[in-house]
């Protein structure tokens, strides 16, 4: 019998301070698919993600000195584009990229960070088994599954 468990990211929501600056930034410069818009609230698809957009204009901006952010896969040819469009936006950069694949390390202008990333797990793991410096916890170690092979 096996323990219940998460199935899967459900969806991910973002406080903002201004609606209409969000949806610009992740409908017209990002290309997110609108599902719907309210007053408070707007709905996205960022591939089969379910991104909230929730106004709370007395809000508290995250940590800049954070790492946590959302990383969003582009494509390889697409990724000096957005990344000049969400900067004409008013997004900033974070940090340059030090890990595998191109990157662009985006804050916008409500404190959210936003990598743009091409690449996947697999590649990341790939990299990291690569440089020598790929550990697995004990319970995956044990558990040794197809995946592990297509790496």
């Amino acid at each position: 019998m096996s323990l219940p468990r998460a199935r899967g990211l459900n969806h991910i929501t973002l406080a903002v301070a201004d609606l209409d600056r969000a949806w610009a930034l992740w409908v017209d410069v990002l290309g997110a698919q609108p599902l719907m818009r309210s007053p408070r609230s707007a709905y996205l698809l960022v591939g089969e993600l379910w991104l909230c957009l929730v106004l709370q204009s007395h809000r508290r901006a995250p940590d800049p000195t954070d790492y946590t952010h959302l990383a969003l896969t582009v494509a390889p040819e697409d990724l000096a584009e957005l990344r000049a469009r969400a900067l004409a936006a008013g997004c900033t950069e974070f940090q340059p990229n030090t890990t595998e694949g191109a990157s662009a390390y985006l804050r916008c202008a409500d404190g959210h960070q936003i990598e743009l990333h091409v690449g996947d797990w697999r590649s990341r793991i790939a990299a990291l088994r690569g440089a020598g410096d790929l550990k697995f916890p004990l319970n995956l170690a044990l558990r040794p599954g197809p995946w592990l092979s297509s790496v």
